[in-house]
């Protein structure tokens, strides 16, 4: 595999040279106004600027100047705008109207400004998982990826790196604890591995601008403290940083002003003491709306009659998975029972996706391994649509992999074949079940959106509402509040719970925060370094 490049593949769709990007010398300043000229303090400066998605205007009149030695950060609810916000100065996005403007540079120069901004998000995660691999379970394939580059190849290859480059490599690899990682293959990686090769490279190339959209999205909780610090690190050496973010509580401390963002418009910016000391703005920031109060589609969850189910729905022995000679899991032993619901725990690369694979029937090593699905032996003449017809599962590499050419409804209607894309023609019951679902959860106005103009937060939703669309009889929920604001976090917790105490759908449930586990889980395995730490009744 010859490409390793994100920026031809990420930007293919995006031709940004339509960009208005003016790189003429600044002016004297003529005042504060944010309409004027550059400003020579100025990184990047957005007048009037209006975005579509799809056929929305998803952003309409931002104004909004970034002046060197200032931090920012973006915040606001799901499908508030703040990522295409992001996009836009990233030069990810098109502006339907209005002016961008960087700053970077005298007219005479040879840099491109958008590629003075390096920018780490779920597209970029897109990116590289399409350059590695065609689909999600490729992974699991031992004959896959055999030219794709290793975690080494990979960032040792910035074009635009400034400064000690090795030392710089070697300090972030120590500090995220990737060591292990460097000689691995990027298609074998977890989803919170990948997201650090995509934050180090990044961090390496030390534009004049970093963008990251929920930084912290799929790493344990070493890793989020680790990053944190890292970031204020070069925020306090003087290197502009923008986070995107749906809450303020992860924000570095080094964070000096916020945009804050609400449907589709700009409500405030400025200084972050000056917007938390205004009660109103402060309150403006908590503030989530569209999400359905109460139990979302709890009555279509229930049966009128319980369901004739296995007593023992998954029993792998003695388990042990290797790639390339690096073993992922060792001697797993686990027993998931009706009635019981599990947390799946452990650190990134502890195993995890690899164990849920083997469930999921998407790995072959399934077949050498002794594994009890729903009380049959894998290999005993049953299909994995037969596995697949009785889980719901949700994870962050299905939210990579879809095709975003499919809309929101077709998202959640393919969970009635499990399929990633809609192939079949749903019934008009199953049409009813999803579009309750989509309502409830706050999406009935992107029904028809692409999946890929969504927001991350608003894709979240509507794959988790795919996974319970067929009351499945295990759900797997695998990172599932990832992307959500507080709002439909809440929702979704408080629907877990209920489908836990109230239904007879099994939970696993997997997270990298302790304090998202719904009181319905009763039990917990956590893993390390792929062998099982400890397995037992969750002690609440």
């Amino acid at each position: 595999m010859a490409k390793h490049s994100l920026r031809p593949s990420h930007r293919l769709n995006v031709p940004s040279q339509k960009l208005k990007a003016t790189r003429k010398p600044s002016p004297a300043p003529t005042g504060a106004d944010e309409t004027s000229e550059c400003h020579p303090q100025a990184l990047i400066t957005l007048r009037n600027v209006s975005v579509r998605a799809g056929e929305r205007i998803c952003l309409k009149g931002i104004n909004w100047t970034i002046h060197r030695g200032e931090q920012w950060a973006i915040i606001g609810p799901n499908g508030s705008g703040k990522s295409q916000l992001a996009k836009v100065i990233a030069g990810e996005a098109i502006p339907a109207k209005g002016e961008l403007e960087y700053c970077f540079a005298p007219a005479d120069s040879e840099v491109v400004p958008e590629d003075e901004v390096e920018y780490v998000s779920l597209e970029s995660h897109r990116a590289l998982a399409e350059l590695v691999s065609e689909y999600h379970q490729a992974r699991w394939v031992s004959f896959e990826g055999e030219d794709c580059p290793t975690v080494r190849a990979f960032l040792g290859v910035s074009p635009r790196a400034r400064g000690n480059t090795q030392a710089e490599l070697d300090t972030f690899v120590r500090r995220l604890e990737m060591e292990a990682l460097l000689d691995r293959r990027l298609i074998h990686l977890s989803n919170g591995e990948t997201r650090k090769v995509l934050l180090i490279r990044a961090l390496l190339a030390r534009p004049r601008l970093l963008i990251f959209d929920d930084p912290y999205a799929g790493l344990d909780a070493h890793s989020r403290q680790a990053l944190r610090g890292i970031l204020g690190d070069l925020m306090r050496q003087g290197f502009a940083t923008l986070l995107v973010s749906r809450t303020l509580d992860e924000l570095p401390d080094e964070i000096s002003h916020l945009m804050c963002v609400d449907n589709g418009r700009g409500i405030a910016r400025g200084p972050k003491e000056e917007i938390l000391s205004d009660a109103e703005l402060a309150a403006h920031t908590k503030r989530e709306p569209g999400v359905t109060e109460g139990k979302p589609c709890l009555t279509l969850a229930r049966r009128a009659e319980p369901r004739n189910s296995p007593e023992i729905l998954v029993r792998l022995r003695n388990i042990n998975v290797a790639y390339d000679g690096v073993h992922i899991l060792r001697g797993i032993n686990w027993t998931i029972r009706a009635g019981e619901h599990w947390a799946l725990l452990g650190p990134n690369g502890s195993g995890k996706s690899t164990l849920l694979s083997l469930i999921l029937a998407d790995n072959p090593q399934a077949y050498a391994s002794d594994i009890e699905l729903f009380g049959s032996p894998r290999g005993s003449g049953e299909s994995i649509w037969d596995i697949k017809e009785r889980i719901g599962w949700v994870a962050p590499e299905m939210q990579v992999f879809y095709d975003g050419d499919s809309t929101c409804k077709q998202v959640v209607c393919s969970g009635f074949f499990d399929s990633i894309g809609l192939y079949q023609r749903c019934s008009p019951h199953q049409y009813r079940t999803a579009h309750r679902w989509l309502h409830d959860f706050g999406l009935e106005r992107v029904v028809d959106a692409p999946f890929h103009s969504l927001s991350e937060g608003q894709q979240r939703m509507a794959l988790i509402a795919r996974a319970l669309v067929k009351n499945p009889l295990m759900l797997i929920l695998d990172e599932p509040c990832a992307g959500l604001d507080e709002a439909h976090r809440r929702v979704l917790l408080d629907l877990v719970n209920a489908i836990g105490s109230q239904t007879d759908t099994t939970i696993l449930f997997v997270t990298h925060h302790e304090d998202e586990i719904p009181p319905c889980i009763t039990h917990a395995l956590r893993l390390r370094k792929g062998r099982v730490l400890r397995r037992g009744a969750l002690a609440r």
